[in-house]
């Protein structure tokens, strides 16, 4: 029986038929309880509630003198998920962030190497086109390159939305591009000058 049940009850005077009440509390834990529809005269709600706080202190008791059940909710503690990191605010480079620095690998240059070499290599892997830029890539082929790269290399999971995948791919495939458009310069320079060299060999001969 719950302390708050052992109140003492009296009718009113000379009132058979009046509601019943309670006497005053004269102890420390007694409490005061409006008469309710049950045959204790205790408010229902206020019963439900009582008993609800007696039986959460009794199953908080029971786990803290369960060793059991403690390492089972720290267990469970520390199986659920970390919060993903957000991609930080602004942008990468010369006047924005930097990316190694914002992956926490600022002090691990070869994780973050090998992150990179992975990178280029899920690209071509997916399909991507590396003459396009990261706006005219098919989703799916996207998609199916950040997959790739995060089983390669699970340190990337902890981010949300694969924003670090996302960079590099942007940077590997911007690479890529000004490597050829500078290749083809040269080349075109050098057939120039070749051009150019066996025009002046044609007037010399010309002129003998």
């Amino acid at each position: 029986m719950l302390p708050f049940e052992n109140v003492a009850r009296t009718a009113t005077p000379n009132d058979p038929g009046s509601p019943q009440t309670l006497k005053t509390p004269k102890r420390a834990g007694e409490f005061l309880v409006s008469p309710g529809p049950d045959n204790l005269g205790i408010n229902p709600g206020l019963r439900l509630f009582f008993k609800s706080l007696w039986f959460n202190e009794s199953a908080k008791k029971k786990n803290d003198s369960d060793p059991a059940a403690t390492a089972t909710a720290a267990a469970a503690a520390a199986a659920a998920p970390a919060a993903l990191i957000p991609r930080p605010p602004g942008e990468k480079g010369k006047n924005g962030w930097n990316l190694q620095e914002v992956m926490s690998l600022k002090d691990d240059d070869g994780l973050y190497a090998e992150i990179l070499r992975a990178a280029r290599h899920c690209i071509s892997r997916s399909g991507l086109d590396w003459d396009s830029t990261y706006s005219e890539q098919d989703p799916g082929r996207l998609a199916a390159c950040f997959r790739e790269l995060k089983k390669q290399q699970p340190y990337l999971e902890r981010f949300q939305g694969d924003w670090p995948a996302k960079e590099m791919v942007i940077s590997a495939l911007q690479n890529r591009r000004k490597t050829r458009t500078a290749k083809t310069k040269a080349k075109l320079a050098t057939d120039q000058v070749t051009q150019n060299e066996m025009a002046r060999v044609d007037e010399a001969i010309a002129a003998e």
